[in-house]
C-alpha cells in the first residue's frame, strides 16, 4: 500500500517541447488529460504528463542553483560536491554573481572560462548574473534565520537558499507550473 499515492517517472519530451510550451492554464491533476494544441494546420493532443515533464525539466534547467564553489569538477569531468566548501561569507552570499546554475556551461559560452580570475574546476557552470533578461533574479537576506535566498521572476515560486558560513544550500519550487508571462512588465 502506498498511502493512496502512485509515483511514476516522468519521461523526457524533447521532441514535443514546443507543443508543451503552447499549453496555458492550470494543471488538471490527471496525467492522462489531453490538452488540444494548434500545431500549424492541425490540432494535436498534449497529455498533462508530457506538459508536467517538460515543465520540471525547464524548472531544473533555469532554477537549479548552487553557490559558487559548492560543486567541483573531478579529473574525470564529473561534477561532485566540494568537501572543502564551507559556505560563502555573508557579504558574498548577498551577491548574485556568487551563484551558478547546476548545469554545465554550454560550449558557445565557454569563453567565460578563459577569464583569468576563474578556476576551471569550480567555474564550469554558468553564473546567474549572466542570465537574460537582466533582473530576472532577486537576492534577499533573512538575518533572523541566517539565510540568503534568491527568487526567480521567470518561474515564480522558484527559490534557492544558502546559509552563509555553512555548507547548507538548496532550491525548491512552489508555484503553479507556468512561466511568468508578465516578466517584461515587471523589469
Amino acid at each position: 500500500m502506498d498511502g493512496g499515492l502512485n509515483w511514476n517517472l516522468l519521461h523526457p519530451v524533447t521532441d514535443r517541447a514546443p507543443l508543451c510550451e503552447k499549453v496555458i492554464g492550470y494543471y488538471r491533476g490527471d496525467p492522462a488529460y489531453e490538452y488540444r494544441v494548434n500545431d500549424g494546420d492541425k490540432v494535436v493532443a498534449v497529455r498533462e504528463s508530457e506538459r508536467l515533464a517538460h515543465f520540471v525539466e525547464q524548472c531544473d534547467y533555469h532554477c537549479a542553483v548552487v553557490p559558487r564553489g559548492a560543486l567541483r569538477l573531478t579529473d574525470k569531468d564529473a561534477a561532485v560536491r566540494n568537501r572543502t566548501f564551507q559556505g560563502l561569507s555573508l557579504q558574498e552570499a548577498g551577491k548574485l554573481n556568487s551563484y551558478c546554475h547546476r548545469r554545465r556551461t554550454e560550449k558557445e559560452s565557454s569563453s567565460l572560462l578563459l577569464e583569468e580570475h576563474l578556476d576551471r574546476s569550480l567555474d564550469f557552470m554558468p553564473a546567474l548574473h549572466h542570465d537574460l533578461p537582466q533582473g530576472v533574479w532577486v537576492v534577499k537576506s533573512e538575518p533572523s534565520l541566517g539565510v540568503v535566498y534568491g527568487q526567480s521572476l521567470l518561474l515564480r515560486g522558484s527559490v534557492f537558499f544558502h546559509c552563509p558560513g555553512t555548507p547548507v544550500f538548496g532550491y525548491f519550487y512552489l508555484g503553479h507550473g507556468e512561466k511568468n508571462r508578465d516578466l517584461p512588465f515587471m523589469l
